[in-house]
């Protein structure tokens, strides 16, 4: 079952959630999730992701560790993430540092870029 965050909320805090979760209203805080974390085109989230899966299609600002992090069009994303995958379509917004995590997460394994681009 999807857990939702509904346009006109706000929620300060920590989230723990072992389901998807989708964001239309504003989060401050860390979310912690063993499954996705969708952040809808009107929804916005500043703080840090720990997640299988982030989308966003809104805006979110501070830090992401997942597995797949996905940038919709229109979406705008400034701060850090560490993933294994990361994809941006066109037109999406990204300020900051991607560091692409190999699966087994060793050191020797990490890659650093510095990225600040636009579609």
């Amino acid at each position: 079952m999807t857990s939702f965050i509904a346009s006109q909320t706000s929620f300060q805090g920590i989230i723990h959630t072992h389901e998807p979760l989708k964001i239309q209203g504003i989060v401050e805080g860390k979310i912690f999730s063993d499954s996705s974390v969708w952040i809808e085109s009107k929804g916005f989230i500043k703080g840090e992701i720990y997640a299988k899966e982030v989308i966003v299609e809104g805006k979110c600002e501070g830090e992401i560790t997942c597995e797949h992090l996905i940038l919709k069009a229109y979406s705008h994303f400034k701060g850090d993430v560490k993933s294994t995958q990361f994809s941006m379509e066109a037109k999406a917004l990204f300020e900051g540092k991607s560091t692409l995590l190999a699966l087994n997460d060793t050191d020797a394994s990490k890659k650093t870029t510095k990225t600040y681009c636009a579609f």
